[in-house]
């Protein structure tokens, strides 16, 4: 079977950059296989898929050696229409790809540009919007969509084109569980049936079990081992090298049982009402877009020295509520009360002052040109710490990348240079829209037991997320949202608990 793709003794330095991204790789994928890509967060993954999709150099720049064959051709050999017509391409920021304002536009986007009949298109676009679970979301502002949703429709535009070769990096990122598994089986579907190759970076191995034909694993810029998933689990046991991203748990306790959960929506929970000095709260809260209800008469109140976990479907009106909370947002019914502020107060320039927000997407996040210097505005604006910005960075693990652009780092970088920043601002209260995106097993640790310690101080922290191992180590109460309801309202036991 012929290769695809064939990358040869590749080598790459970003603009500034004394230290290789990727160094000397050489690795083949073979026409209808499926390659999974898998490292610890930093490694290299994404800088790889660049090379393969030629954003490096045409889009970062940077010096680049070696070679990548598509096809039989040289990859600087192809033009961008070529590729465009040949090649899928989806980042970990799904969103760039989206230019339209309404996801059925969206979708029919790259298919016009392709030149297909009317009849066609509409049929394409119908197709994949049932395969993602988008039909009933098919007029529904862009703006409007969670991040999982995002992804999805981004994805979608990407299928409905039927490209030779797939590329995507971590597609299944802000992806609940449930859906992250019914992407796999779908990749699986177009692999098996329309024989598209799909190369695909992935923190965790269990994803790929079932779906790639081989894995590729990566270290500091280089490939340190080839193997099918099978092999590449053994290998890693003989190396005690992590398996997976997910947190080291007690897996029989789970953070949520799950649609077999029956407690009414908009009743607040018994474990949390007793506690005193809430720091936020919403009452009978509402939200509607496009006469689309989001959120649906909730009622809950946030305390100090938790961590709260929203739990739930992408769509489910986790990262709504949050925005609610901010002042983002305008409730269409209800009340919220934030750091004892209430209706005109509740201003985001006002909330500001003593919550922080990280929201999915940080494109617009710094403001500065160094992460070192990014840390120490959140340290000006929170008046002071006993800990300086370096000493940040270092809690943090990110201390390696002070002198660099934040907007140059890895997903797994940013976010964490951005929480860096944020938390060296010492709010009262926290709001982390999916934390753990881009983290490898180790820096999720690190995050939780931060976090962990600033409850200690008596911060109150929420977070969405879909990563439910992370939910299931740090979280003390997770709220699980479905529809725009809670469903589910849990204080959970433990050690840590008893001593906040």
């Amino acid at each position: 079977m012929m290769n695809i793709i064939d990358i040869q003794n590749l080598t790459y330095y970003y603009p500034g950059q004394d230290r290789p991204a990727l160094n000397h790789i050489d690795l083949q994928v073979k026409k209808g296989e499926i390659v999974g890509i898998i490292g610890v967060s930093g490694c290299g993954k994404s800088t790889l898929l660049r090379a393969v999709s030629r954003l490096i150099p045409d889009f970062y720049g940077g010096n680049l050696a070696g070679n990548v064959f598509f096809g039989e051709r040289s990859l600087r050999d192809w033009s961008q229409k070529e590729l465009y017509r040949s090649m899928g391409v989806l980042s970990q920021e799904a969103e760039h790809s989206l230019i339209f304002n309404e996801v059925r536009r969206d979708i029919a986007f790259g298919l016009e540009n392709l030149g297909i009949s009317n009849r066609e298109m509409s049929l394409k676009i119908s197709e994949v919007l049932k395969y993602f679970g988008l039909d009933q979301l098919s007029c529904r502002s862009v703006h409007h969509l969670s991040g999982g949703e995002r992804q999805k429709t981004a994805l979608a535009g990407i299928v409905a084109m039927e490209p030779e070769l797939l590329v995507l990096d971590e597609p299944a990122g802000q992806l609940d569980d449930h859906t992250s598994r019914d992407l796999f089986l779908l990749l699986k579907q177009l692999n098996q049936e329309r024989g598209i190759t799909i190369v695909i970076a992935e923190q965790k191995l269990e994803l790929l079990l079932n779906l790639a034909d081989k894995v590729a694993v990566m270290e500091a810029g280089e490939v340190i081992f080839i193997g099918t998933p099978q092999e590449q689990y053994s290998w890693a046991l003989r190396n005690d090298y992590p398996l997976t991203c997910d947190c080291k748990i007690n897996h029989e306790e789970k953070a949520y049982a799950g649609p077999d959960w029956k407690e009414k929506a908009g009743s607040e929970s018994t474990a949390a009402v007793t506690r005193p000095d809430h720091v936020a709260a919403v009452y009978e809260l509402n939200y509607q877009y496009q006469q689309i209800r989001i959120l649906k008469n909730i009622t809950l109140r946030l305390y100090p020295g938790q961590i709260t976990a929203l739990t739930g479907d992408n769509g489910a009106g986790k990262t709504t509520l949050i925005k609610m909370l901010l002042g983002l947002l305008k409730p269409g019914g209800g009340e919220v009360e934030v750091l004892g502020r209430k209706g005109k107060q509740l201003r985001p320039e006002i909330i500001g002052q003593k919550a922080a927000y990280l929201p999915q997407n940080l494109d617009h996040y710094f403001i500065t040109d160094t992460a070192l210097a990014e840390v120490e505005l959140g340290l000006r604006a929170g008046g002071g710490n006993h800990l300086s910005a370096r000493d940040w960075l270092e809690k943090l693990k990110v201390d390696a990348y002070a002198e660099a652009d934040p907007r140059s780092l890895s997903i797994g970088e940013k976010q964490r240079v951005a929480i860096a920043s944020l938390i060296a601002a010492a709010p009262q209260l926290i709001l982390l829209d999916e934390p753990t995106r881009g983290l490898d097993i180790m820096q999720k640790q690190v995050l939780g037991e931060t976090l962990t310690g600033l409850t200690r101080t008596g911060k109150a922290i929420v977070l969405a997320s879909h990563d439910t191992d992370f939910v299931n180590t740090y979280a003390d109460r997770v709220i699980l949202m479905q529809h725009g309801c809670v469903i589910k309202d849990e204080l959970r036991n433990g050690e840590r608990r008893e001593a906040l």
